[in-house]
């Protein structure tokens, strides 16, 4: 990288340290100590971009195998490093699966409505995702649904509350309390949230 004058928050790694001293005395720079009570989190954060791109040069047919391969070899380093062998746990399986669903095989109504698609959300439920309500992306709306229809508690935290969002998910939340709990923080901040939408929500809270 060439450093450009702004503003940082990066591990100063020898890329950096090079393009520090190249500057010589034409630039100002402000650095300091890594705290070392956040220093696994800053330094697992560098690491995690590191490792992401040294995965990603590797090419090939058996790529996936061995890229598991060499995560597994910096698990197995860091257990002798560190003397951590309750690590072994973390060793991937060759077989490279994700686990996506342990479901009660005796709940044939929910095996089905699982493979049917009904209930797993389309978008990760493992990262960020960002709904743009592009005609061809899955909805905000649709994905909650099937996030309340597995849910075993709902804590909703919201700016405000709009009918015309609620009244996408408002059966659905309606369905869910009825045995199990949800709570939501929201504000009345401007008179921006919509009496009818908090008007309904009261009736079916109150209800079940």
């Amino acid at each position: 990288m060439k450093l450009s004058k702004g503003i940082y928050e990066s591990v100063i790694n020898k890329n950096i340290t090079d393009d520090m001293n190249a500057q010589g005395n034409s630039s100002y720079f402000h650095t300091k100590g890594i705290d070392k009570e956040e220093g696994s989190s800053v330094l697992s954060g560098y690491m995690a971009k590191v490792i992401t791109k040294a995965l990603s040069r590797i090419t090939g047919e058996d790529k996936l195998n061995v890229q598991i391969d060499v995560c597994n070899k910096i698990i197995k380093m860091l257990m002798e490093e560190i003397d951590i062998g309750d690590f072994d746990e973390f060793i991937i399986s060759e077989d490279a699966k994700l686990l996506l669903a342990m479901l009660d095989k005796m709940d044939t109504t929910l095996i089905d409505d699982y493979t049917n698609k009904k209930i797993r959300p389309i978008t990760s439920i493992a990262a960020n995702s960002l709904f743009t309500g592009a005609q061809n992306e899955p909805s905000l709306g649709s994905e909650l649904i099937k996030e309340i229809n597995t849910s075993d508690r709902i804590d909703m935290l919201v700016s405000f509350i709009k009918w015309s969002g609620l009244s996408q998910i408002i059966e659905a939340l309606n369905k869910f309390t009825k045995s199990k709990k949800l709570r939501i923080i929201t504000t009345s901040y401007m008179g921006a949230s919509d009496y009818k939408a908090i008007f309904e929500l009261q009736n079916f809270l109150l209800a079940n």
